[in-house]
């Protein structure tokens, strides 16, 4: 957990074991995060004491689960191996629920909420990016695909998130 308050100078301020393969970062600021970590799950992290950060909860995703975005209630992963997006209900991080789920295009990788954000925008390693309802988060269905257009900042922004 680092405080980057300052960004030019950010200090680790607390950490947490996880089990191998954690490959995402944070989606939420305090009390919780959400990082999703390889081979197949969603882990909640009680972050309102950074110096002490604590595992909340965590739940099973799909294969390879490589990207992680939230809004107030729902956490939206996207699985890799798979080619799905999972949407779960985290308002309780003891009990994380899967509400719905989709299939993507081949080879998912970057996730992100758009305007409003009932809309979720998943780019795709197949040079497709995808636009999904998720009104309804039991039924998530695909509204739009296309290739990108890789002169728009957001695209951009889009495909080079570390991961």
């Amino acid at each position: 957990m680092f405080d980057i308050s300052t960004p030019a100078d950010p200090v680790l301020v607390g950490s947490v074991g996880t089990a191998n393969g954690l490959l995402a970062w944070p989606c939420r600021a305090l009390p919780h995060t959400w990082w999703p970590r390889r081979p197949t799950k969603l882990q909640v992290f009680d972050i309102s004491d950074p110096a002490n950060p604590v595992l909340a909860g965590q739940t099973i995703t799909g294969s390879q689960p490589i990207s992680v975005v939230m809004d107030a209630a729902k956490a939206y992963v996207i699985n890799q191996a798979a080619g799905t997006l999972q949407v779960f209900d985290v308002t309780d991080p003891a009990a994380i629920t899967l509400t719905g789920s989709a299939s993507t295009a081949s080879g998912p990788k970057t996730i992100a909420l758009g305007a409003p954000s009932q809309v979720v925008v998943v780019c795709s390693l197949s040079d497709t990016l995808q636009v999904f309802n998720v009104s309804d988060p039991r039924s998530p269905y695909w509204k739009e695909a296309r290739p990108p257009d890789t002169s728009l900042p957001d695209y951009r922004s889009l495909v080079n998130t570390p991961t």
